[in-house]
Parts: structure tokens; C-alpha cells; sequence
């Protein structure tokens, strides 16, 4: 049932080991006919990430000094995680995956930013990617350069995840189009007189 199927998948990423500064935030939808499951998950700010480096009792002045990691390696460390957070939450799915409901994840990475021409808060698409479970399930994750996996698997981002540019997902969720009508019998009042070209679309689809 895809109820119980996306209900199972929002239990195995809430049960995630994953750093406590990420909130697990995000959707999941279904598509039992190609057996697509798309996500939409709030990545973490550079902000949220702790930057204390180490603390040092200075005895010549009785008091704690602490140091911080400089920006270039915050930047460097942002970007190595939030891959490593797509990686990891794409794997939690396929190697949960024990009645190979799902063939393909797509994972849309969004950003809660701040728009300085507008003063209001955005969500915003970062990163994009979609893969297939048993050409996933072949990498050694363990061994990979998280960004370098990302790209090979053909996601969509910018050079730098801490310039927060905005990206196209490569499949976005729809709740909203109106072109999705409720199923109901159609067959029943069809027989071989029946001009398909002349019977309203919805009947049709």
C-alpha cells in the first residue's frame, strides 16, 4: 500500500544516525508505478554546524580562550556533509528497502535562506539527484569522496553548496496540479463502438 509504504520510509529516516544539529525535517512521496520515491529534505545552514575548535586555560590571565575553525574550513566541511547527508539518507532507504518497493530515490536538498532583495526567508532548492537502487547499492560508500559520488551519480548543484544557489530538482513533488483527478470506472461503459478520440480526457487518462 503506498500509505504504509511512505509511513515505513519517514520511520527509517527518523531513525537515522545522523549529527543531533540535523533536524530531519522533510516529505516523502510515492509512486508505486515506477516505484519512484522522492524526498524533499531540509539540509542544514553553515550556521547550525559547531565551529569550536578547541578551548585553552590561559593561567597568565585565569581564564578560558576559545578558538574557532577558520571560514575556508568550515566551507569545506559544509559542503563534504550535506553530500555526505544525501549519500547517507538515500542509502537508509534502499538498504531498508527488504520488498523492493522503491527502484529509484529522488532527492531534493532545500535550504531555509534568507533573500536579501525581498528580507524574507525562501525555501530553496540546493541539490538535486536521483538514483537507482542496485547501481547504488554497488559503490562502496565508505571509500568515496562524498562530492565526487554526488556528481558521478549525476546530481545537480552548484560548485560551492555555501553560495546557496538555487537549482531545478530533477523531479519535484506536485500536490497541487489540478490535472490529477480521482479514479473511478470507466471500462465498464466502454464497448467496441466507443470513439476514443470523442470521450472527455479524464475518461481517457
Amino acid at each position: 500500500e503506498p500509505t504504509s509504504i511512505v509511513e515505513y520510509f519517514e520511520t527509517v529516516l527518523n531513525k537515522a544516525d545522523l549529527p543531533s544539529f540535523i533536524t530531519k525535517e522533510f516529505e516523502i512521496e510515492y509512486n508505486p508505478i515506477n516505484n519512484i520515491l522522492i524526498i524533499d529534505y531540509k539540509l542544514p545552514s553553515v550556521g547550525d554546524f559547531p565551529n569550536l575548535k578547541e578551548v585553552k586555560y590561559i593561567s597568565t590571565k585565569d581564564e578560558m580562550k576559545e578558538y574557532y575553525h577558520s571560514d575556508s574550513f568550515m566551507e569545506k566541511l559544509y559542503d563534504s556533509s550535506l553530500y555526505s547527508i544525501i549519500l547517507r539518507n538515500i542509502y537508509e532507504i534502499f538498504i531498508s528497502d527488504y520488498i523492493n518497493a522503491i527502484e529509484t530515490v529522488s532527492f531534493n536538498g532545500w535550504i531555509n535562506n534568507l533573500n536579501k532583495s525581498t528580507g524574507y526567508y525562501e525555501d530553496i532548492c540546493i541539490a538535486s539527484v536521483q538514483a537507482k537502487k542496485n547501481e547504488f547499492l554497488n559503490i562502496e560508500l565508505s571509500k568515496v569522496d562524498p562530492k565526487a559520488c554526488f556528481k558521478s551519480l549525476k546530481g545537480i548543484s552548484a560548485s560551492k553548496l555555501i553560495g546557496i544557489t538555487p537549482v531545478q530538482p530533477i523531479l519535484s513533488m506536485n500536490k497541487n496540479d489540478k490535472r490529477f483527478v480521482s479514479t473511478y470506472d470507466v471500462t465498464t461503459e466502454l464497448d467496441d463502438a466507443t470513439n476514443l478520440a470523442a470521450i472527455p480526457w479524464e475518461d481517457f487518462e
